[in-house]
């Protein structure tokens, strides 16, 4: 069935599949600036404390080594907090963009689950009807069997609406 309904666009296994490794990337890229910048921090407080102690005894040639040296930790761990709070919206937007395609996916197969079981009913209305929801649920995923069904579903409804009921 995930062949059948697999594909890219709409919503599909496949590209489900692909957001997942998105956002499986995102998150590690995270993980790895957040060490980079616990490195930087760990660096600008050592430039801070040599700092303090080139004011206290230093010569003037150690004061301001040690204060360019404190600026460019400074620098440093500035760049690395921007790069996590870039890469943090950036795990954000791939969460919600494989939280939609999901929610989607599950919302589609919903409707085929529900178009199989009216179909199943019996009755003639139930299997219409049911043909209605499967090609309802089907035209969403993406592939061909999603679009034969929608083909399906949209001559079905027209026959309806052409029928006056």
């Amino acid at each position: 069935m995930e062949r059948a309904l697999g594909g890219s666009g709409k919503v599909s296994f496949k590209k489900l599949g692909a957001e997942v490794t998105a956002y499986q990337k995102a998150l590690s890229d995270l993980k790895e600036a957040q060490a980079v910048y616990a490195d930087t921090y760990t660096a600008l407080i050592a430039a801070q404390k040599s700092y303090i102690e080139a004011q206290q005894s230093g010569t003037e040639q150690e004061k301001e080594s040690a204060r360019q040296a404190l600026e460019t930790a400074q620098a440093n761990a500035d760049a690395a907090s921007e790069n996590i709070n870039a890469l943090q919206e950036t795990a954000d937007s791939a969460r919600q963009s494989l939280s939609n395609t999901a929610s989607g996916l599950k919302t589609s197969m919903e409707n085929v689950r529900d178009g199989l079981q009216q179909i199943a009913s019996g009755s003639i209305s139930g299997a219409y009807n049911g043909l209605i929801t499967l090609g309802k649920g089907a035209k969403e995923v993406d592939g061909k069997l999603g679009e034969a069904f929608g083909k399906v579903s949209k001559h079905l409804r027209m026959c309806l609406l052409s029928a006056g009921l």
